[in-house]
């Protein structure tokens, strides 16, 4: 299961980092 979230993961970074990074963020909090 963690193996797939990892792989859509590194397919939104391909697509679009900005967002990843506003993802992260929320996490992070």
């Amino acid at each position: 299961m963690f193996k797939k979230f990892k792989d859509k993961l590194t397919e939104e970074m391909k697509q679009s980092p900005a967002r990843l990074q506003a993802s992260m963020q929320q996490l992070a909090q």
